[in-house]
């Protein structure tokens, strides 16, 4: 990337658009990425399994080979009709590198997991906050069936609670009627973790004689036969011993939040290695 990259774009009205001269520089661009994205998404199995945005990705890799004469074109057709309008080398660039690492972790996430995980699109959160939930573009005809968990390399993000042909709907680990079978990475103490009405994530049925501590990272311990052993549930934020009661009070903050996710991995409950 030069120095005149900042010069490509030519202000013709309130929308700028790719000066012809950056187009060359752009190619090259979308050659890099593009054989980075194949074989990422080669990896992550089936193109049938991928989600929508996925496919879109390959789209244009598989287009860039069928038409590579039309890349190169010096009015930049093909720059403008994938892109739009507006966009310059470096945002592209960089698009195609958020996208690459995304893919990446998930490649190497992937083995981790029961074989014949789902690759599936958040395309829908609910704005309630008595029912917290979301939405995915995979259904029963994908695989996807209720009782299934939804997880991301970050961590879990929910259960399938229901499904249809092309669709189902994910109860979130934030709300009041879930609940995650965990343990302290640092000392195995176990309890529950699920959201409340205080719109809040807690830890439950820890007992007073637990050490748990602020800080402490808590895993899925398997036992609940829906989520695979070992996988990031949340952080504890606060930690409060009542004066009477069995219970410590234990506030927790998910290690994944499904406003900022977009791609998840559906799998089922079967023993896994723990990550320690």
């Amino acid at each position: 990337m030069t120095e005149d990259s900042c010069c490509l774009i030519e202000d013709v009205g309130p929308l700028p658009v790719l000066a012809p001269s950056s187009v060359p520089e752009l190619c090259d661009v979308v050659r890099r990425a593009a054989a980075e994205s194949r074989a990422i998404i080669e990896g992550l199995g089936p193109l049938d399994d991928a989600s929508p945005h996925l496919r879109s990705i390959w789209k244009l890799v598989r287009d860039k080979d069928e038409d590579d004469d039309q890349l190169d074109d010096p009015t930049g057709s093909r720059y403008f009709s994938a892109f739009g309008r507006g966009v310059d080398v470096r945002q592209a660039e960089l698009r195609y590198d958020a996208t690459n690492r995304h893919l990446q972790k998930l490649l190497e996430f992937r083995p981790h997991l029961p074989s014949g995980s789902i690759t599936a699109s958040i395309i829908g959160n609910s704005a309630s906050s008595w029912f917290q939930s979301c939405l995915l573009d995979k259904g029963s005809a994908d695989g996807i069936r209720k009782g299934m968990a939804v997880v991301t390399p970050l961590g879990v993000v929910g259960q399938v609670v229901s499904a249809t042909s092309h669709s189902a709907k994910v109860l979130l680990i934030t709300d009041a009627n879930s609940g995650v079978d965990v343990l302290v990475q640092r000392t195995r103490a176990r309890g529950i973790v699920s959201g409340s009405l205080e719109n809040v994530t807690i830890m439950k049925y820890v007992k007073r004689s637990e050490d748990i501590q602020e800080g402490d990272r808590l895993i899925t311990s398997g036992l609940d036969a829906v989520f695979p052993k070992g996988l990031m549930v949340g952080t504890v934020v606060k930690v409060r011993k009542q004066n009477l009661g069995l219970f410590q009070s234990v506030e927790v903050i998910p290690a994944v939040i499904s406003s900022q996710t977009e791609e998840v991995l559906v799998v089922n409950g079967e023993p896994n290695q723990e990550k320690n």
